[in-house]
């Protein structure tokens, strides 16, 4: 019996081109799924830090609307710091009325806390500085900041000031600019509910 031409098999050149193409076409997915896990975790990042950031934004602006002014000197505010008190819920293991301070260290924001000092503190004496860290740890609340800058208006028709120590009461708004260095963020500006029109 004769072995017709449509029975033959392959020819070694043709497995040897089949197996070539083969290989490109494997090493094209190959590329594409490593480009793509590369997109996908930058993407990732970049989700997590807007998520980060809009976290820091809802507590910063939520805290700064019901900041109280119990006496001079419970808010002030220079170009990279800001000091208010403000009731908060529950944080770590204390609550209520607290001291917060945010500021800027090396390339990181941070947050510190600390509760009002009782009237017989015998720490209350020496200083009128709150007593930061103790109750709670400072947090970090973002990293890789290239500058921040803290500034206020005292009264709605006034202009933006950069600093204010000894205020009589609480300004009428607050703007917060962070420049990160890989995300850009507008400028947070909060109206602050108990600020007070005060007869000039």
């Amino acid at each position: 019996m004769s072995v017709t031409s449509s029975q033959r098999g392959m020819t070694l050149v043709e497995v040897a081109i089949a197996a070539t193409v083969l290989a490109m076409v494997f090493l094209g997915l190959a590329s594409a799924m490593r480009t793509f896990s590369a997109s996908y975790t930058s993407l990732h990042a970049a989700n997590q830090q807007t998520a980060v950031l809009r976290e820091v934004n809802n507590f910063l602006r939520h805290s700064l609307r019901e900041a109280v002014f119990a006496n001079p000197g419970s808010f002030r505010y220079s170009g990279s710091e800001i000091i208010w008190m403000s009731p908060l819920d529950r944080i770590g293991s204390a609550g209520g009325v607290m001291w917060l301070k945010l500021a800027r260290r090396g390339d990181a924001v941070t947050l510190d806390f600390a509760k009002p000092r009782q009237p017989g503190d015998s720490s209350s004496e020496e200083s009128d500085e709150p007593s930061w860290g103790q109750l709670i740890k400072p947090q970090t609340l973002l990293e890789d900041v290239r500058s921040m800058s803290i500034s206020a208006r005292l009264h709605a028709e006034e202009d933006w000031s950069g600093s204010g120590d000894d205020l009589a009461n609480l300004p009428h708004s607050v703007m917060l600019e962070f420049e990160l260095s890989e995300e850009e963020w507008p400028p947070l500006i909060v109206a602050l509910d108990n600020y007070q029109e005060e007869s000039r």
